[in-house]
């Protein structure tokens, strides 16, 4: 398995499920510190919160190798070289879109589209009362005003809920439905947005 296919590969589990960063950030810490039997291989038991879904998965994707089995054992190791995916799973973490940075992005949009990026004490006076009841639940990330419209932007990065309807529509059309009225909200997603160096 090559350099490029190492980092598909882990970039292809890790977008399927988050665990698979974690598990193999962990037999990469038994393969280096020597936490195995060196004849034999590690067990899944070795490894914090790997799974027997986990080892099918790193198996069939040729991340591991089955090392020894026995009636009572079966012992893996790592195929590619463990600095090739300490990059890889670097990689996969850079990917990630941090909260600060979705915020910018989102004021980098706005301002395109001819909004000014207002302070919450900026807000006309007509509007104090609103002031009011929105710190009751929480400040918006942003909030812009264009004309006479007021624009609230409540910023989401990876919570587990975003991750869950990001592993959901990589399979299928995805339908969130909340308990409110949505005729005033609208949702945007990375791909609604440009990078902040453009």
């Amino acid at each position: 398995m090559d350099e490029k296919e190492v980092f598909g590969t882990v970039r292809r589990l890790c977008k399927g499920s988050s665990d698979y960063k974690r598990v193999l950030e962990g037999i990469i810490r038994i393969e280096e510190h020597g936490l195995f039997n060196e004849r034999f291989g590690w067990k899944m038991e070795d490894v914090p919160n790997m799974t027997g879904g986990h080892v099918k998965g790193l198996l069939d994707a040729g991340l591991i190798r089955r090392d020894y089995t026995s009636q009572k054992y079966k012992h893996f190791r790592l195929v590619p070289d463990t600095p090739i995916l300490k990059e890889a799973l670097k990689s996969v973490s850079e990917e990630r879109i941090g909260h600060e940075e979705l915020r910018m992005m989102a004021e980098k949009r706005l301002r395109e589209d001819g909004y000014e990026i207002i302070s919450l004490n900026g807000l006309p006076d007509e509007l104090y009362n609103i002031h009011n009841g929105i710190k009751s639940v929480g400040v918006p990330d942003i909030i812009a005003k264009k004309g006479d419209e007021l624009l609230f932007v409540e910023v989401k990065g990876r919570e587990r809920f975003i991750e869950q309807l990001e592993k959901y529509s990589d399979v299928a059309k995805t339908v969130l439905l909340i308990g409110i009225k949505t005729n005033n909200i609208e949702l945007w997603g990375i791909d609604n947005l440009k990078p902040v160096q453009e």
